[in-house]
């Protein structure tokens, strides 16, 4: 991997990927215990839904750090970016543009099949706003120092 030109993509891409997989890893760990000692639920249909947000924050996270270019100051952004988007879930509980959306609580007044269409529709916007975010990111990466 570090013999191919333009390495730090990739570098920076497995980084990213093996920590979407921790994540997914602390998920299953926590849906075990929690299967376990409090409610029963099917974890990996949980874990995948959880993962679009997760998803969704680490690459702003990662854009903002290439933007920033301070860890500390890149954490703060992060905290008041995330807070941002808490305050506006509660307005947007059943929109297409909640991030924190909940595919397992089926609204009363809704059909079924609005709601998995809002819900595959959040996901589809989650993933498209993860991959553009991860792309200006890594295009940020050719305005940092250069490696020898």
């Amino acid at each position: 991997i570090f013999g191919i030109p333009n390495y730090r993509y990739k570098v920076w891409l497995v980084r990213f990927v093996l920590t979407i997989g921790i994540a997914a890893v602390i998920l299953f760990v926590l849906g075990n215990l929690a299967n376990m000692t409090l409610y029963r639920i099917n974890i990996l249909p949980m874990i995948g839904q959880v993962l679009f947000p997760i998803t969704f924050l680490s690459s702003v996270a990662f854009m903002l750090s290439t933007l920033i270019k301070n860890g500390n100051g890149t954490a703060i952004v992060v905290v008041i970016v995330s807070f941002i988007f808490l305050l506006f879930a509660e307005p947007l509980e059943y929109s297409v543009y909640n991030i924190f959306l909940n595919p397992f609580e089926e609204p009363r007044d809704m059909s079924e099949f609005i709601w998995l269409t809002i819900t595959y529709k959040n996901r589809v916007y989650l993933t498209i706003l993860s991959v553009l975010c991860l792309l200006f990111g890594m295009f940020n990466l050719q305005f940092r120092e250069k490696f020898v």
